[in-house]
């Protein structure tokens, strides 16, 4: 009886003192108690070692395990990235902007971010913003040394003005830059060169409504150009340009009650496209021969468009704003356009898609 129970006792002592020194922990799962047994062995076979060195019998399987990342560990470490940006504006150009019809500038941005630390600026965050307002935002990697390259175009209304900004951010360091684009419409033949087709605005909603008013509200018996003609010759006050030559758009025009021989000649014209005259059926004549030699001013305009009359025979008929309202003449479809200019000076024949100069 008593060496059952020295016997119970010793197999009682092997299973439970290495649970009670912590060295093993009671196994969670079924499948792990034959790896309990396993280390209760290499536990009493390393004990006299332990003993003897104070080693825990398992220590040197430990050390050679390597350590989990530390993921926030990281991030105190300061990174050695500076960033620097650079905005600058390429050449534009004017087009006419399909949405609204009216005058805009197209202008090519070129921007720069430079890394000058020796740490790569991974996942640099790049913003660009247009009049406080987020226009993109992208992420890239930019190497030690290193700089990225990028362009975007921007759309200017006519006579605007629009502030570009670049921001540039990674692992805390920043940089940014402005730009200031300005687009100013030529407002003289001379400065505008073959722009000044933009003047032509039939596709403008204000144009067009003025023009659709106008016809449904003319006399029965009144063509559709004389309608126009009267209204412009009524309600737009004639008015010289003080100064240097200042040409007006048709929206303009309208807005102040007011224009000189080119501002109405272009309103008339607008008019007549938006009523469905061809390309080739409406122009703005403009004449600086004519202004010298007659009015000593910085032009003279007039409206070429084809009409009908009242036999059915096709001609050129032709209108030029005046402080006593139009002057009118009416020239064969067979004589060139210039006869209305004479033979000598600059002439300028124009409308939304043509230009001409002779």
């Amino acid at each position: 009886m008593k060496g059952k129970a020295a016997t119970l006792l010793l197999i009682v002592v092997v299973f439970v003192t290495p649970f009670i020194t912590g060295y093993l922990s009671v196994p969670s799962e079924v499948d792990d108690v034959d790896d309990m047994f396993f280390d209760i062995q290499k536990f009493w076979i390393s004990l006299p070692r332990m003993i003897i060195l104070h080693e825990h019998p398992f220590k040197n399987e430990q050390s050679n395990l390597t350590p989990a990342p530390n993921p926030e560990g990281t991030r105190g470490q300061a990174k050695n990235i500076i960033l620097k940006v650079r905005l600058s504006g390429g050449a534009g150009q004017w087009m006419r902007d399909p949405g609204s019809g009216l005058p805009a500038y197209d202008v090519m941005i070129h921007f720069d971010i430079y890394n000058y630390g020796t740490d790569l600026a991974e996942d640099a965050v790049i913003t660009i913003g247009l009049d406080d307002e987020v226009y993109q935002t992208t992420r890239v990697d930019i190497g030690s040394n290193s700089y990225h390259r990028g362009q975007l175009s921007v759309r200017l209304n006519y006579d605007s003005i629009k502030n570009i900004t670049l921001k540039a951010s990674c692992d805390g360091e920043y940089d940014s830059d402005s730009l200031e684009m300005i687009s100013r419409l030529p407002r003289t033949p001379e400065s505008a060169g073959e722009a000044i087709k933009l003047y032509m605005t039939p596709g403008d909603s204000i144009v067009a409504q003025r023009a659709r008013q106008i016809i449904d509200s003319k006399p029965f018996l009144k063509s559709e150009w004389e309608a126009l003609r009267d209204w412009i010759e009524e309600r737009i006050e004639y008015r010289r340009d003080e100064g240097e030559d200042y040409w007006q758009i048709p929206r303009e025009t309208l807005a102040l009650g007011e224009g000189d021989f080119e501002d109405q000649a272009i309103l008339l014209a607008s008019m007549l496209r938006t009523c469905g005259y061809d390309p080739d059926e409406v122009y703005v004549i403009w004449s600086e021969a004519l202004n010298r030699e007659a009015t000593g001013t910085e032009g003279r305009a007039w409206v070429l468009f084809r009409v009908i009359d009242s036999v059915g025979f096709e001609k050129w008929q032709a209108l030029e704003a005046m402080e006593r309202g139009f002057n009118e003449k009416s020239f064969d479809l067979g004589y060139d356009w210039e006869i209305i200019c004479g033979k000598s000076g600059e002439h300028l024949r124009f409308n939304d898609v043509v230009y001409e100069k002779r």
